[in-house]
C-alpha cells in the first residue's frame, strides 16, 4: 500500500466542496441564460429587435 493511496477525510470534504462549487456554477449559468431571454423579450416588447438597433440607441 502506497501512502498516497490512503483515503483521507479531507478528500471527502474537498469532494463535497467541489460538488457545491460545480452546482453553483450550473445555477449561475442557468440564471444568465434566463436573464438573457428576459432581456431579449423586454427589448422586443419595446420595439428593439436587434443588437444593431440597441447599439444605435446606446451611442
Amino acid at each position: 500500500n502506497h501512502p498516497k493511496d490512503e483515503h483521507k477525510p479531507e478528500d471527502d470534504v474537498n469532494a463535497v466542496r467541489i460538488n457545491i462549487i460545480v452546482q453553483a456554477i450550473k445555477e449561475n449559468k442557468r440564471a444568465i441564460i434566463e436573464n438573457r431571454e428576459l432581456t431579449r423579450d423586454i427589448l422586443k416588447s419595446l420595439g428593439i429587435d436587434s443588437e444593431e438597433r440597441l447599439r444605435e440607441l446606446m451611442e
